[in-house]
């Protein structure tokens, strides 16, 4: 496979840059720019969206997907941040801050689109440890080759090599791609850029828990804004337990009601019970994700 995942350098910024607007210029954010920006505009961002690459944060970690093929030309970048302790609100509230203005972006629209991105990573992750995947940006020429997956599992597996939650905005375009990879949504970030000469764009929040394969931030709470992934784990904790309890008193009522002392005792009659019981406890764990985390 010609494709390969590498750190990013600071020679590849602004082949990122320039990647990344291709990225988004046909998407529902394509109002962010005016028109694409100048060579002098992609020097800006280069040294404004990689300022923590080139001043070595420990947080934050750059990642490129390249392809063996064509030079090793990256066809897709990724930023993840990893925040292993509690921060104070004044710590992560300065980190919402946008890149530097260049003459061709509609400050406006971007400044209203951030907005809504900011609160709900405020709202739902607060102050404690997670791995943020910030920006991942495919070259639409390479879209369904795997680059996305590969950057993404950085991440995924940092988080449970961590045991920390792992968190995302995605476009809707990106949602099957995080869908894929343990990610579920938690909540949609609406922007009506009409007056900006755009549309509805619909940003979806998603999350996942590290080592477990079924997501607990789940769609359940989508459109809650007071909604953490506290309270999924909470709630679907809550669940599991009564719902287990209850399958499990039905199902040897069930037996009680046509096996004797005599008969439980035999080979044949532990097999009924644990056909009766196993399909049971799988069907209501089936049933609480039905109910309580349904899309």
């Amino acid at each position: 496979m010609p494709l390969e995942v590498h750190p990013l350098q600071p020679e590849d910024l602004e082949a990122w840059v320039r990647l990344h607007y291709l990225a988004f210029k046909t998407t529902t954010v394509a109002c962010l720019w005016r028109s694409e920006p100048s060579a002098a505009s992609y020097s800006i961002l280069a040294k404004s969206r990689g300022r923590e690459l080139l001043e070595h944060s420990p947080r934050a970690h750059f990642f490129k997907v390249v392809d063996t093929e064509l030079d090793n030309k990256p066809v897709a970048v990724a930023k993840w941040r990893i925040y292993n302790k509690e921060r104070s609100e004044e710590e992560v509230k300065s980190e919402f801050t946008l890149p530097a203005q260049t003459p061709e972006e509609c400050r406006a629209a971007r400044e209203k689109f951030m907005a809504g991105i900011f609160k709900a990573r405020w709202d739902i992750m607060g102050t404690r440890p997670y791995v943020l995947l910030d920006i991942l940006s495919t070259h639409p020429d390479h879209h369904r080759r795997g680059a996305g997956t590969m950057l993404v599992k950085w991440g995924t597996d940092k988080a449970d090599e961590l045991g920390l939650e792992s968190y995302l905005e995605g476009s809707s375009q990106g949602r099957p791609l995080y869908e894929r990879n343990g990610y579920q949504p938690v909540r949609e970030v609406k922007s009506d850029f009409s007056e900006f000469g755009g549309g509805l764009d619909v940003h979806m929040v998603s999350g996942a828990l590290s080592n477990i394969n079924s997501s607990l931030l789940t769609s359940a709470l989508v459109g809650n804004d007071k909604a953490t992934s506290k309270d999924v784990l909470d709630c679907r904790d809550l669940g599991y337990r009564l719902l287990f309890s209850f399958t499990v008193l039905q199902t040897f009522l069930v037996l009680n009601s046509y096996c004797t002392r005599e008969t439980c005792s035999s080979q044949k009659c532990a097999h009924r019970h644990a056909s009766i019981l196993v399909p049971s406890v799988i069907g209501s764990t089936i049933y609480i994700d039905s109910i309580l985390f349904q899309h």
